[in-house]
C-alpha cells in the first residue's frame, strides 16, 4: 500500500503523530512513529509496547482509539482514522460553544470512568492527546495510564503539558489518582472555552506560554489560583463555570467531586449538552516530509486454500483452491463423496468468494451443519477449526494461507508447519531497501481473546529483539492486523532452512544422531545461553521444537567455512509468575509433549527457577538425540507420567544405545541430577564438560 501523509497531528523529538491516507485502499488513518531519537531509547520503545497493550484491552469501550496494527521493530503503532488532535481544533475554530464543550466533557468522563473503573489513572489528561474522529466526537489516545493503588503517573517527555494535578508533581497536595485526572478536566473545559486565550488566564506571554516548566510551575505554586477568570469570560455557562471551580481546586481532598461518574450525572441534569459534533478540521495544505512513509505492496493477493480432513480418523479428503466449486454429495462427480443413502445427489456447495469460503445448503433434507449448527441456505465465511458435517460424514476445516494478503506486509509462500500453537510460513517481507525470507507464525485464532497471552507476547517482544546472538533466531517483527472476521497475531523471524531437531530425529536412524552433531549443536545452544544468562534471562521451554539449524558461516582454525548451525528459537521468555505448573498440565490447559524436557522445579511449579532449569531441558533434548528416545514410555499413563516427570532419576543413555561411551553416562548424570544443587550450576562449566566429551562413533 501507499500512504499519503494528510497533516501532522504531534511532534516531538521522539515520536511524530500524523494522519495519512492508503491511496489504493481510500482508507485513512492515524500513525504514531518513533523518531530515530526514540527508536534509540529503551524507555520510548517500552512506552509504545505498553500503549499497544493497553488499547488493545480497552478498544471495545468506543472511549479510546482502536488500535489496527503494529510493527516493534519500526517504532509504529496504526491507530483509526482521526481529523485532529482537540488542541488543534482549537487553535483551527477558537473557543468553543457552551454545548459542545458539555458534549466533549459527557465523551471524557466515560472514558475516564472506565479507567477508574479498573483501577487506572490517566496521569497526562490534554487536549494534546484527545483526538477528534471523522464524526466530530473525541477519544482518547498517546496514552499510558497507571495502577494509581501501587504506581505513579509515568513521565511523558514527548508533550508539553499545560497542566497537570499539582499532586502528581509534590505529595505535599495529597496522593495521585482519580482526583488527579478530574483536575485536569477542569482545565481542559477551561481551555476548550477560553481557545488562543487560555495563556492569558495565567498571566503568560505567548514566550512564557511555549515552555512547559512554567505551565507546571503554575500548577506546584499553592498560592496561584484563578479566582478572576469569570470577569472576562462571560460567554461561559454560569453552571458550566460551577463545574470548573469545583474541579480546579489544587488539594485533592477539597476538590467537589469524587468521581467521573458523578461528574456526569450532575452534567447531565443541567442540560447544557446537545447532539451536535465538533467542527469539521480542514485538512493543511503543508505536509511535513519526514511524516511521509512508503510501504511496499504485497506480491501476490488470494484467497486461502481449503483442506478437509475426514473425521474420525486422519486421512485427507482434498485440498480445494478457489477456482470453482466444490460439489458435495453422492454425485459421482462431486469433489466430496458422500456414501450415506440418507444425502442428496448433490448436498452441499463450498465456494470461495473473494477471500473467503462459505458453505451452501442445497436444501438437503438430513441438512448440512456446521460446529453442530444446522445452515440454513449459507453459511460462512468458514474458520480453521470449524467442523461441517453432511449426513453422518464430518470433516474438520483447515485453511492454508499461502499467497493471502492476511498480513499486507509478508507474501505467505509455503505453510511449513500446523499445530496447536499456531501454523509456520515460509514468507517474503516486503519492506523498503528490499525484500527477506521469514519464517511467520500465525498464533491461533483465539489467541486475541486471552488478555493474559497479549499482554505476556507484548512483553516479551521487545526483550527478545534485545536478544542478538549467532546462535539466537532472530526475533524481526511481531504485531496485529485486523479484518473484519478476526485479529490475527503474528511473530516473524529469521527462516532456518534446516528445520528442527525434532524433524531431524524423526528422518534420522533408529531416531539417533552423531555424538558428534549432538555435542556441535550442544555447544552452539550453550553458548545462546550463556548470552541469556548474561542479560538474566530464561528461555523456560527448550525442546526439540525450538532447537533449529540454518546454513552459517563458522570461524575454525583452519579459516572460516560455511556448515549447519544450530540456533535456539522461540525465545519469548516468560515470566516467573506464569511458569506452566503441574496443576495446569494435569487440568488439561497444557500439552504435555514438552512438558518432558523440563526441570523437576519447573514442573512443579517453584517461583525461584535460574540458568540449571534450561540447562537441564538442554541436556533433555540431547540426551534423545544420543540413545534415539527418552526414558519415559510414550503410552504409560498421564497419570504415571507425571509422576515421572517430576521424581525421574534418569539412567545412563547407554541403556537404550551400549554403544554410548562412559564418559557421556557420566555428563548426562551430572547435567540432569533431579537436585539442582547436585546440577552442572551455569553455562560456562556446561560449556568445558561438552568440549571433553567423546565423538567416537560405532552406528
Amino acid at each position: 500500500m501507499s500512504l499519503t501523509c494528510l497533516n501532522a497531528i504531534a511532534e516531538s523529538s521522539f515520536d511524530q503523530l500524523g494522519r495519512f491516507e492508503d491511496t489504493t485502499l481510500r482508507r485513512r488513518v492515524m500513525i504514531k512513529q518513533l523518531t530515530p531519537d526514540g527508536l534509540q531509547q529503551d524507555v520510548c520503545r517500552e512506552r509504545l509496547l505498553a500503549e499497544a497493550g493497553f488499547l488493545t484491552e480497552v478498544q471495545h469501550t468506543g472511549s479510546f482509539l482502536k488500535l489496527l496494527n503494529r510493527d516493534d521493530a519500526e517504532g509504529q503503532l496504526v491507530y483509526e482514522d482521526v481529523q485532529c488532535s482537540l488542541e488543534q481544533l482549537i487553535a483551527r475554530h477558537g473557543p468553543l460553544e457552551n454545548d459542545l464543550v458539555t458534549n466533549v466533557l459527557l465523551q471524557v468522563v466515560d472514558g475516564l470512568a472506565t479507567l477508574h473503573g479498573r483501577g487506572l489513572a490517566h496521569g497526562s489528561l490534554t487536549a494534546k492527546k484527545i483526538f477528534v474522529d471523522p464524526q466530530g466526537r473525541v477519544k482518547m489516545g498517546d496514552v499510558l495510564p497507571y495502577r494509581h493503588a501501587s504506581e505513579k503517573p509515568v513521565s511523558d517527555r514527548s508533550r508539553r503539558a499545560k497542566y497537570q494535578a499539582p499532586e502528581v508533581l509534590d505529595t505535599f497536595f495529597g496522593d495521585c489518582g482519580p482526583l488527579s485526572d478530574l483536575y485536569c478536566v477542569g482545565f481542559l473545559l477551561l481551555e476548550m472555552l477560553t481557545g488562543p486565550q487560555f495563556p492569558n488566564l495565567f498571566g503568560m506571554s505567548v514566550e512564557q506560554a511555549a515552555s512547559s516548566p512554567k505551565w507546571l510551575q503554575w500548577h506546584a505554586d499553592p498560592h496561584r489560583t484563578l479566582d478572576g477568570w469569570r470577569g472576562p469570560n462571560t460567554h461561559v455557562s454560569t453552571a458550566l463555570a460551577d463545574v470548573i471551580d469545583r474541579l480546579i481546586v489544587k488539594t485533592a481532598r477539597q476538590r467537589q467531586f469524587s468521581s467521573a461518574v458523578e461528574i456526569r450525572e450532575h452534567v447531565l441534569k443541567l442540560g447544557l449538552h446537545s447532539n451536535r459534533t465538533l467542527p469539521m478540521y480542514e485538512v493543511a495544505a503543508a505536509v511535513p516530509p519526514v511524516l511521509q512513509r512508503q510501504f511496499c505492496p504485497p506480491k501476490r493477493m488470494a484467497a486461502p486454500v481449503l483442506i478437509l480432513t475426514a473425521r474420525p480418523g486422519d486421512g485427507k479428503c482434498g485440498r480445494f483452491a478457489t477456482r470453482r466449486p466444490v460439489i458435495v454429495g453422492r454425485d459421482p462427480d462431486a469433489a466430496v463423496s458422500l456414501c450415506d443413502e440418507r444425502s442428496e445427489f448433490r448436498h452441499a456447495v463450498l465456494a470461495c468468494q473473494r477471500t473467503a469460503w462459505y458453505v451452501y445448503d442445497l436444501q438437503s433434507a438430513t441438512g448440512t451443519f456446521r460446529n453442530q449448527s444446522r445452515i440454513k441456505g449459507v453459511g460462512g465465511p468458514l474458520l480453521k477449526g470449524d467442523v461441517l458435517s453432511f449426513g453422518d460424514s464430518s470433516y474438520l476445516v483447515d485453511l492454508e494461507m499461502r499467497g493471502t494478503s492476511l498480513i499486507p506486509i509478508f507474501d505467505l509462500q509455503q505453510r511449513v508447519h500446523s499445530g496447536e500453537n499456531g501454523e509456520v510460513y515460509r514468507a517474503i517481507w516486503c519492506r523498503p531497501g528490499g525484500s527477506l525470507t521469514v519464517a511467520v507464525r500465525l498464533l491461533p485464532g483465539d489467541y486475541g481473546e486471552k488478555a493474559d497471552s497479549i499482554r505476556r507476547l507484548l512483553r516479551s517482544v521487545d526483550e527478545s529483539k534485545k536478544l542478538v546472538h549467532p546462535n539466537i533466531v532472530r526475533l524481526c517483527k511481531a504485531g496485529m492486523v485486523r479484518s473484519r472476521r478476526r485479529d490475527t497475531w503474528y511473530l516473524a523471524t529469521e527462516f532456518m532452512t534446516g528445520g528442527s531437531l525434532r524433524d531431524k530425529l524423526a528422518k534420522a536412524p533408529r531416531h539417533r544422531l552423531s555424538r558428534h552433531k549432538v555435542r556441535q549443536f550442544g555447544l552452539e545452544i550453550a553458548t545462546a545461553l550463556l548470552e541469556s544468562e548474561r542479560r538474566g534471562l530464561l528461555h523456560r521451554n527448550i525442546n526439540p521444537a525450538c532447537i533449529l539449524f540454518t546454513m552459517g558461516k563458522v570461524l575454525t582454525d583452519a579459516g572460516a567455512k560455511i556448515r549447519e548451525v544450530a540456533k535456539l528459537g522461540d525465545f519469548l521468555l516468560l515470566r516467573p509468575e506464569e511458569i506452566e505448573t503441574l496443576h495446569q498440565i494435569t487440568h488439561g490447559k497444557l500439552g504435555l509433549g514438552d512438558y518432558t524436557y523440563q526441570s523437576p522445579e519447573q514442573i512443579l511449579g517453584m517461583q525461584q527457577l535460574r540458568i540449571t532449569t534450561d540447562l537441564f531441558s538442554l541436556a533433555a533434548c540431547m540426551y534423545e538425540a544420543v540413545a534415539g528416545r527418552l526414558p519415559i514410555e510414550p503410552d504409560q499413563p498421564l497419570t504415571e507420567t507425571i509422576t515421572t516427570l517430576h521424581s525421574l532419576d534418569w539412567p545412563p543413555p547407554s541403556r537404550f544405545a551400549p554403544d554410548i561411551q562412559p564418559d557421556w553416562d557420566e555428563f548426562f548424570a551430572k547435567a540432569l541430577a533431579r537436585d539442582p544443587s547436585k546440577r552442572i550450576s551455569n553455562t560456562t562449566e556446561f560449556g568445558e564438560w561438552l568440549v571433553t566429551l567423546s565423538t567416537d562413533q560405532r552406528h
